[in-house]
């Protein structure tokens, strides 16, 4: 005949015991990409997607969400996106994958979640992505930081690239990264007319270099290979809206011709579009003239 366990050392056993759970947990996940003050691209159908990554600890999601919401301010537009998901059983406890179609416009937070088990991890954020225009303006000292002025960027959402290479932004203002010179630029005040017309994020990536000669940027030359070159590739197809070429004054000095010049203009603009595998547009704006010595240039 068994004796009855008394209650008392049942409830003993449970207080020293471990209790074992086949349920895992997911932390908070930590969004590695996009960085603050990203700027994608929109579409002829004003739309953009944003490519995030990141990881998580406590366990392997079953499948991670995100999303755009516009963030709060009179300055900010656009339409906050739902729930999307962007990755599916990933193999690790890192992810990666694009959020799709979101209205242009900004900023947004980017709000990231995932799933195992059916139970949702916290929810981690970044602040202030945009969905509108990206330039990438070259040449000489008038597409660089050449004035002798500077001028204040008034909207808030204009942000410059600070690597060729990498996809990090700030907030835009004189003079501005990447390009040479100390001195104000062409592009701030671009920007200032610019989002006023449009309404919309501006990023831009100053790729320009000071008294830099047309046959340094053909293809297989200094700035084309250093500067243009890892620009361009750094985005995916259709990534930006246009190059910005604003160049001559070196050229005329050195009594280049009109036709040699386009010549070497051509080469840089056709093998461009070689190189990334689609049609960019470049825009050729009408430099000033210069009476100066090629020595005196900037």
């Amino acid at each position: 005949m068994m004796r009855a366990i008394p209650i008392h050392f049942l409830t003993s056993l449970f207080l020293i015991l471990p209790i074992f759970s086949s349920e895992a947990s997911l932390s908070q996940p930590t969004i590695t990409s996009p960085s603050p003050r990203h700027i994608s691209q929109r579409d002829k159908n004003d739309l953009g997607s944003v490519s995030i990554s990141g990881s998580f600890t406590g366990g392997t999601p079953d499948f991670v969400q995100a999303r755009a919401v516009v963030m709060s301010g009179s300055g900010n537009n656009g339409q906050t996106t739902p729930w999307s998901t962007i990755a599916t059983f990933p193999q690790s406890s890192t992810f990666s994958g694009i959020l799709h179609n979101i209205p242009a416009g900004g900023w947004y937070q980017i709000e990231v979640r995932g799933s195992i088990n059916g139970a949702m991890s916290p929810v981690a954020v970044i602040v202030k992505v945009g969905v509108g225009d990206i330039f990438i303006p070259i040449g000489q000292s008038n597409s660089t930081n050449g004035a002798t002025t500077t001028v204040a960027v008034l909207d808030d959402r204009v942000s410059a690239r600070t690597s060729f290479t990498e996809s990090t932004w700030v907030k835009m203002e004189d003079p501005i990264p990447l390009a040479t010179g100390t001195g104000g630029s062409f592009w701030s005040r671009f920007a200032n007319s610019y989002t006023s017309r449009t309404n919309l994020p501006l990023g831009i990536v100053g790729a320009g270099r000071g008294g830099s000669q047309v046959t340094s940027w053909r293809p297989g030359e200094i700035y084309y290979d250093s500067r243009l070159l890892p620009a361009i590739r750094s985005f995916p197809p259709h990534g930006f809206r246009a190059i910005l070429w604003h160049h001559g004054e070196t050229s005329a000095v050195l009594g280049i011709s009109a036709t040699a010049y386009a010549n070497h203009l051509k080469e840089a603009i056709t093998q461009s579009r070689i190189d990334v595998g689609w049609n960019i547009p470049w825009y050729v704006a009408e430099a000033s003239w210069a009476s100066v010595a090629p020595s005196t240039l900037s």
